[in-house]
This record gives structure tokens, sequence and C-alpha cells, in this order.
């Protein structure tokens, strides 16, 4: 999403990413934050800030409208096989 500032990817990474072990500290210089894991980092977006905007095509849209996204936050014509965004919820097709 290219509207979101530095600090809110930090922090989303922090929230969101997979720590498999749990004797190291993170974030750390071999890991990071851990492994990224998407969907839980745009679920995490989509809870936390009320209007997350996207640009698609030189144009604005909002996740919390009623446009169809993909879990990596393009904007999509129709539903594709899979998941998708509709109205800030998951929908499996």
């Amino acid at each position: 999403i290219p509207t979101l500032t530095r600090e809110q990817v930090i922090e989303t990474f922090a929230a969101t990413c997979r720590r498999h072990d749990p004797l190291l500290t993170y974030p750390n210089n071999d890991y990071g934050y851990g492994e990224i894991d998407a969907e839980a980092g745009l679920n995490y977006l989509m809870s936390t800030y009320d209007r997350i905007e996207i640009i698609d095509n030189g144009q604005q849209t909002t996740v919390n409208g009623q446009a169809i996204y993909n879990l990596s936050g393009q904007r999509l014509s129709k539903p594709q096989k899979g998941i998708n965004i509709i109205n800030g919820k998951k929908v499996l097709r």
C-alpha cells in the first residue's frame, strides 16, 4: 500500500511477522522482525486504520468501500478465485 508511512510499515511487521525461534529477540540482525505474513499484515492494517488508501492506475479508492481487492492490495475489476477483500472483509471464492 503506497500511502503507508515508514512507521506504519514497521509497526505492521512488529505486530504480524511470524517468529519461529522463541529464544531470539526480535527484531534482530539475522531475521529482522521475522517471516512476513502478508495476509496478517493486511488484516492488521484494515483493523487498525479506518481509511487505508490505495492508488490504482492513478485513481484513489479505499479498502473500506465496496471495491474488490486481492491480498496484495491491488484493486480487481471482479472477484478472482481465492481470497478477495470486499468491504474490508476477506471473502473466499
